[in-house]
């Protein structure tokens, strides 16, 4: 007698093929010896199934296996018994590879439903996708080629102000706030110059890093450790701010932070003291137009102006030109600050500080293929091996080329340093390594925030604290 698979109409062609194949298998595992049952052999029939999508490569993701555990007490039945259902499912699946080119006969038969059916997916209707909105955003100041400066401002709402000023007036400022109108602060213009790449420490050097679009944790953590008062302007007298780096991308609140930096280091200098913006791999990343972390609301606000995200932070801009002014590396007393870290390939180059800081600013506004071919040497600052991307001084699996603990010592030796302060990679709180030699400083801030956990270091006197939103925690 003919034995024939009937095939329902209607179902995708994924589970025709996974349920053809569980009929293969029921048919494979028949020994002809009078006590076939269906129901004994459902099980390895339903395995052996997806032994055979595996192999062929289809969707396997829609088999559910807690029945199939559940018959054979997951995995506590009797060994021998086991050994001879997985016998089974073997053998099944190697009889259907032995015969995929069989015909299947296209009559219909109506199905009874079991414990292992195939069953098509429900239909869900399509979700539908949030729609990204702008919110309070700028301005960003560009300077045109014929002598005029346009100013974009995005309200809370979302409306957008583009007004172009033929001279922009004497004293000119505007204000500052976070992209729902909080955190007001006013920002006057001012000349732009390069941070000296190494400084004497004074009596206080506050260091955080990675504050990545939320303005509300940096504003609680420079007001709670006084370095801003409840005006946000800075209170830190003749001390030293330092920043190691990414404020762009993740949060709602980039541009409101840069101006935020941009203001203080004005007001630090005017009272004897500094703020130093170090760059990091997602100012590099940005403006290489690479913007796969970048909040949907900054690509829609370029798409409705018809440029560029990076455009808006172009050589031709206010805060391009003061981007293009700023270290990636830097000196405060005995302690070096670099965004990710220095590793071996780098101690190799003998490379000074300012090199490295002019080499990376000649490239900060290039694609990734312009920077690899404007020198191997840019190539390697940009690179995984680069100042602003390695992490070896904080991981120890071997992709990450640790350092050891010989060669650090070489390289605070050459630079004449004690610590190295570093960002980057996100720890739980503050974190020390190679005996304290190293400090990592990156946190989850808005985490570490809620749960009062660490998120910037204190020098104080040459005595490093762990500091969170309301002051000093403990000694580091």
């Amino acid at each position: 007698k003919q034995r024939t698979v009937y095939v329902r109409n209607g179902m995708d062609e994924n589970t025709t093929f996974h349920a053809v194949n569980r009929e293969l298998a029921c048919a494979a595992l028949d020994q002809h010896d009078g006590n076939y049952a269906r129901k004994k052999v459902n099980a390895q029939a339903y395995c052996a199934a997806y032994v055979i999508g595996k192999r062929y490569g289809a969707e396997v993701s829609g088999f559910q296996f807690g029945k199939v555990a559940e018959m054979q007490a997951n995995g506590q039945k009797d060994p021998q018994e086991l050994r001879g259902f997985l016998n089974d499912v073997r053998q099944a699946a190697y009889t259907i590879r032995n015969h995929m080119e069989r015909n299947f006969g296209e009559q219909e038969q109506t199905f009874s439903k079991d414990d292992f059916s195939f069953e098509e997916p429900p239909k869900q209707a399509p979700k539908k996708e949030k729609k990204e909105k702008l919110s309070g955003d700028g301005p960003y100041i560009l300077y045109q080629a014929d002598g005029s400066t346009r100013v974009i401002n995005v309200n809370k709402k979302g409306r957008i102000t583009d007004k172009t000023y033929a001279t922009l007036p004497k004293d000119f400022s505007f204000r500052v706030t976070d992209h729902e109108g909080r955190y007001p602060f006013d920002v006057k213009l001012h000349p732009l110059k390069r941070p000296e790449w190494q400084y004497t420490r004074p009596e206080k050097v506050f260091v955080m890093s990675d504050p990545h679009g939320r303005l509300d944790c940096v504003i609680s953590l420079l007001q709670g450790n006084g370095v801003i008062n409840d005006n946000y302007q800075w209170n830190f007298g003749s001390n030293h701010l330092v920043i190691i780096g990414d404020v762009f991308d993740r949060g709602k609140d980039v541009l409101q932070i840069f101006w935020l930096f941009y203001k203080l280091e004005d007001e630090a200098a005017k009272a004897g003291g500094h703020v130093s913006f170090l760059l990091g791999n997602h100012e590099a990343l940005v403006l290489s137009n690479d913007l796969r972390y970048t909040k949907d609301k900054y690509k829609l606000l370029a798409e409705k102006l018809g440029v560029e995200y990076p455009s808006l932070f172009g050589t031709n801009t206010e805060l391009g030109r003061w981007l293009a002014t700023r270290n990636t590396m830097q000196i405060i007393g005995t302690d070096l600050y670099v965004h990710a870290g220095l590793g071996k390939l780098f101690y190799d180059k003998d490379l000074n500080i300012p090199t490295v800081n002019e080499e990376m600013n000649r490239a900060l506004f290039m694609s990734k293929k312009e920077r690899k071919a404007l020198s191997p040497l840019t190539d390697f600052l940009y690179g995984n091996d680069g100042p602003i991307w390695y992490r070896g001084l904080v991981r120890k699996d071997p992709k990450y080329k640790p350092l050891a603990q010989d060669s650090l010592q070489m390289m605070l030796d050459r630079y004449m340093i004690k610590h190295i302060f570093v960002g980057h990679t996100i720890f739980k709180d503050i974190s020390t390594f190679y005996n304290g030699k190293v400090i990592a400083v990156n946190v989850d801030n808005k985490e570490n925030r809620k749960k009062k956990r660490g998120r910037a270091v204190l020098i104080d006197n040459g005595v490093y604290y762990v500091v969170g939103d309301d002051g000093v925690q403990r000694k580091l």
